[in-house]
């Protein structure tokens, strides 16, 4: 890699993203803890790196770049995976709570729509269906272009049994949408359930 030290963490990083989208957990935090090394007060190069670790369900070590991030001045983010690792961990009604107060601190923040995300799969988590439909419907109402709410919003109805609806609603993501690979196999899933 040319260039300065942080040049070479950012390429390292975007590298290290399509290597998460491969699911390819073990290169990620291969390439994210050198950006980390190359440049060491790169918050975005530790949110990598602490993705890549949750990834790999090495939550303590996480927890120690979320602790380098909130360092930094990133307390959103850090406060986010935190919840996130507690969901992991299963431990439901603390994690609820997490991300029910990173609703209520950042409100909606672009970068927060993982929070109103992460408060309405824990509620489906915990089988809570009607409550989670509600929380889809408040994330998609406050980010109404993200596909991630709207198909967790569609896989709610399909849980629900309300197939017909379940299918109009990956339908719609997939008009704008045509290689979301999330909504294509939620709709399969459901012309399959549909007969």
């Amino acid at each position: 890699l040319s260039g300065s030290p942080e040049f070479a963490a950012k390429t390292l990083c975007n590298v290290a993203q399509e290597a998460n989208e491969c699911r390819l957990y073990s290169l990620q935090l291969e390439w994210t803890q050198r950006a980390v090394e190359l440049s060491p007060a790169d918050a975005r190069a530790y949110g990598h790196l602490a993705d890549a670790l949750i990834s790999l369900h090495r939550f303590e070590e996480a927890l120690g770049a979320l602790e380098e991030i909130e360092r930094i001045g990133d307390d959103r983010f850090a406060n986010t995976e935190r919840a996130r690792i507690l969901r992991l961990q299963g431990r439901l009604y603390e994690a609820l709570t997490a991300f029910d107060t990173i609703k209520q601190t950042y409100g909606t923040d672009p970068g927060n729509k993982f929070a109103w995300n992460g408060y309405a799969e824990v509620l489906r988590d915990m089988w809570r269906f009607d409550q989670a439909l509600i929380a889809y419907d408040a994330a998609i109402a406050k980010y109404p272009d993200d596909n991630v709410s709207k198909c967790g919003r569609a896989a709610v109805l399909t849980q629900l049994g309300r197939l017909a609806e379940a299918q109009g609603a990956f339908e719609n993501i997939l008009q704008k949408d045509q290689q979301n690979e999330i909504a294509l196999c939620g709709n399969g899933h459901v012309l399959r359930q549909m007969g």
